[in-house]
C-alpha cells in the first residue's frame, strides 16, 4: 500500500507536508525532520526524527557481530518502529542476504507468532535476538493484527494473550534463551 501525495516546489525551494504525510508521520511543529536518498535507487525517504529509536540490536552502533553491518536499522543506528517492517525486508534481503519468515501457528488451540531470522554472515545469538526484536517489532503493530490475521479462527484468543507474548520476547531479547514465564 502506498500514500502518494504532490507539493509544489516555491522559488526558495521550501515546499509543504502534504496533511497525510505530516498526520502520518506524526510531524509537530518544531520537529526535526530527516530526508535519507537511496542512491541506487534514486529515491528520497522522509522520517520524522522524534520518532526515531536507537536500534535494539546493534544498540546504535551500526555494526553487530565482528563488524557486520546491522541490518534491523539498515546501518542507520536507529530505527523507527512505528513503521511496518514488512516495508523493509525486502531490503534486508537485498543488501544484507537476510530472510525473515513469520508464521502464525495454531497449538494446542491457541495461536502462536514464530518469527525466524537466516543470513549467512551473523552469529546465531544476533539471529535469535534479532528474531526476539522482530517479533516484538509485528507484535506491536496494530494495523498489522488487524488487517492481516482477521481472517485467522481464534483472533480473540490471540488478543487475549499478546501481552504474554510482548513479554515473552522481551525476556529472550534480555536473557537471549527461552524459558517458561
Amino acid at each position: 500500500m502506498k500514500l502518494e501525495e504532490e507539493s509544489t516546489v516555491t522559488s526558495k525551494g521550501q515546499v509543504t507536508i502534504p496533511k497525510k504525510i505530516r498526520t502520518f508521520l506524526k510531524i509537530k511543529e518544531k520537529d526535526k525532520l530527516k530526508f535519507t536518498i537511496d542512491l541506487s535507487t534514486r529515491r528520497v525517504y522522509l522520517t520524522n526524527d522524534n520518532q526515531v529509536n536507537i536500534c535494539p540490536l546493534c544498540e546504535g552502533e551500526k555494526v553487530v557481530d565482528l563488524n557486520q553491518p546491522c541490518f534491523i536499522c539498515c546501518e542507520e543506528g536507529r530505527i523507527d518502529l512505528e513503521i511496518n517492517p514488512y516495508s523493509i525486508f525486502s531490503i534486508w534481503f537485498e543488501k544484507y542476504l537476510v530472510s525473515i519468515t513469520y508464521i502464525q501457528s495454531n497449538a494446542n488451540g491457541t495461536l502462536q507468532p514464530k518469527v525466524e531470522v537466516i543470513a549467512p554472515n551473523y552469529c546465531e545469538d544476533t539471529l535469535r535476538k534479532a528474531a526476539g526484536i522482530l517479533a516484538l517489532w509485528l507484535l506491536n503493530q496494530s494495523p498489522f493484527e488487524k488487517k492481516f490475521i482477521t481472517n485467522i479462527e481464534g483472533i480473540n484468543e490471540l488478543e487475549k494473550q499478546l501481552p504474554y507474548f510482548k513479554q515473552l520476547v522481551e525476556k529472550i531479547i534480555n536473557e537471549g534463551e527461552l524459558n517458561e514465564l
